[in-house]
């Protein structure tokens, strides 16, 4: 066994011991065809998983839950997965300059990330110099 040969079984050792084996998995007989099995090539072991297709996310549209709460299921088995979807836009800006973004489906509405508009502040604006000014809420910055 040549040094080039020992650095390959070394990696393909390190590999499986942290749980990167190879091999292509299958589906398991008589299961739903979301739990897969293979055998690694390298190491000899036994691996099964579960790989779940989920088809696109549908809002849940029930009067006992929120408007944009919604939930997605495995093409293959009775597995559901749920989460609150909401479709943001900007709406414009606060006082502070704070982006205002407002759900279309909910009408929830939540402060987003701070965009100024900055202007450099000239000498006979102020006597600072190297500061920008925001010509919207009127923050000064160096």
């Amino acid at each position: 066994m040549g040094f080039w040969d020992k650095v390959k079984s070394a990696a393909t050792s390190a590999k499986c011991l942290t749980g990167w084996h190879a091999g292509d998995y299958t589906p398991i007989a008589g299961k739903p065809e979301c739990n897969v099995e293979k055998t690694c090539p390298d190491c000899n072991k036994y691996v099964t998983a579960t790989k779940h297709k989920f088809n696109d996310w549908q809002y849940i549209n029930s009067i006992h839950s929120h408007r944009c709460d919604s939930f997605r299921s495995c093409i293959h088995c009775d597995i559901q997965e749920t989460k609150r979807l909401h479709n943001f836009e900007e709406r414009g800006k606060d006082s502070n300059c704070r982006v205002i973004e407002k759900c279309n489906h909910c009408h929830e509405e939540k402060l987003g990330r701070t965009t100024h508009n900055w202007a450099q502040i000239m000498g006979h604006e102020l006597k600072v110099q190297g500061k920008r000014k925001c010509r919207d809420c009127g923050a000064v910055e160096s």
